[in-house]
């Protein structure tokens, strides 16, 4: 089989590239689906000797050559010098091996895919992560202005209309694609919705959670612990997120804040604003691999977004963590499509709004609710078949060998798509009892 070249500005050294390329491409590459990645990396990253290190191994023992430039941040032309690195290295790429599909993730290497398309005859895949250009266009960049605005539009359309297929991350994004909104789309060709995915191997209710130290473990372990995950950014309703966490903690002595961030001192500024006592919360910076014993500890997680029209194609990362782990979202905002998923489950809670009436009926809501460890069980199961790494990678599998020529896919949904259901890898823990074996708490 022609092997896959994977365009990505996203460096898979990062805990995002790590998630979403990174272990998707290696699990491809064990089923035979032959990959190559290029990808940008940012200088820190780069820097860490041992991550490089083990990065390079797990590639090689996949039989995926990584082909890296270190990613611009400052400058005027860092766009240009990052768009002429990653063209360089995918022609080198090129010149290695016998591609036959280019993988572009996101828009700009999706750009860069439409150039080497036209220059070399191989066609890419537009993997579509949600509407790039008009979350570019809320900042104060240049696609704020009108007139690049519309012309980047233009491009959009003819980048979607020369694809050989889509990947969405939502239902939403792949019905406008289907009908022609972002750009002439033929009936046949085809678009699948793979959303954001979780290693449900690594997500688990029950773990060995020797990561996270022991007096973290016991301090938490009778508290109601509400936690926060990720970055804070414009599209993170940050400030009501931690008010409600207040009107919590009036509602109940035993709650504590759990923040798992790379931004501690931004988070820590805000939870001192919000009026959460530094007694009663926990912000840290913790690595990839130790997200899912981290939350682990957790009985709620907060999930409050703005829903602009640039969400509608989004899916957060954290919805699929959360369900494997255990962790009951607490969701507002996004689309539509992150509520959907937070009802199908019937695991979490969906706010109708931030206003002080909303904020104060979820605070009695979650200071009343009982912990069923059965109820998240069921929306583990429920959420593992669109979620799971594994069933992410299967949708993959049977759209590149369609995509390549090959008649042995598998087919998305079938019975080959493990569900992250089945035995614990380890023992276990103290966190296991958190959940809740008895029925409530």
């Amino acid at each position: 089989m022609r092997r896959v070249l994977y365009l990505t500005y996203d460096g898979i050294l990062d805990p995002l590239g790590t998630s979403q390329v990174l272990r998707p491409v290696v699990e491809l590459a064990s089923r035979g689906i032959p990959y190559a990645i290029v990808s940008l990396e940012k200088s820190a990253r780069l820097a860490e000797a041992g991550r490089l290190r083990d990065t390079r191994t797990r590639l090689r023992r996949a039989g995926v050559p990584w082909h890296h430039a270190e990613y611009a941040t400052t400058g005027h032309q860092r766009g240009a010098l990052n768009a002429t690195n990653v063209l360089r290295l995918a022609r080198r790429a090129l010149a290695e091996g016998d591609v036959g599909l280019l993988h572009a993730r996101s828009h700009p290497p999706t750009a860069l895919a439409w150039i080497l398309s036209r220059t070399a005859g191989v066609p890419y895949l537009f993997d579509f992560r949600g509407y790039w250009l008009e979350e570019r266009q809320s900042s104060r960049g240049l696609l704020s202005r009108s007139g690049p605005f519309r012309a980047a539009k233009l491009l959009e359309r003819r980048l979607v209309a020369d694809a050989s297929a889509a990947v969405t991350l939502t239902d939403l994004a792949a019905g406008d694609f289907r009908e022609g909104v972002l750009g002439s789309w033929p009936s046949d060709r085809p678009v699948e919705t793979i959303t954001t995915v979780a290693d449900f191997d690594e997500f688990r209710l029950d773990g060995s959670d020797d990561v996270v130290p022991a007096d973290f473990r016991e301090a938490l372990s009778d508290k109601l612990v509400v936690a926060y995950c990720g970055s804070i950014n414009p599209f993170y309703e940050v400030d009501a997120s931690l008010e409600l966490v207040r009107l919590l903690a009036e509602r109940r002595e035993d709650v504590h804040f759990l923040g798992l961030t790379l931004q501690r001192e931004a988070l820590s500024a805000a939870a001192d604003e919000a009026g959460i006592p530094a007694s009663s919360r926990t912000i840290v910076s913790v690595d990839q691999h130790e997200v899912a014993a981290w939350l682990r500890l957790a009985d709620w997680g907060l999930l409050l977004l703005t829903e602009p029209f640039a969400k509608r194609g989004s899916m957060p990362t954290k919805l699929g963590e959360f369900f494997g782990a255990g962790v009951r979202p607490i969701q507002l905002g996004c689309n539509r499509e992150v509520r959907d998923w937070v009802s199908r489950t019937g695991s979490g809670l969906a706010l109708v709004g931030k206003d002080a009436a909303s904020l104060q009926a979820a605070a009695d809501h979650i200071a009343a609710h009982s912990l069923d460890r059965g109820s998240l069980e069921q929306a583990r199961r429920e959420a593992a078949s669109h979620f799971s790494l594994e069933a992410g990678v299967a949708r993959y599998e049977a759209l590149l060998r369609r995509l390549l020529g090959s008649p042995d896919a598998f087919s998305p949904g079938s019975s080959s798509v493990h569900t992250g259901s089945g035995p614990p890898r380890a023992s276990r823990s103290t966190t296991a009892a958190k959940k809740g074996t008895s029925g409530t708490r």
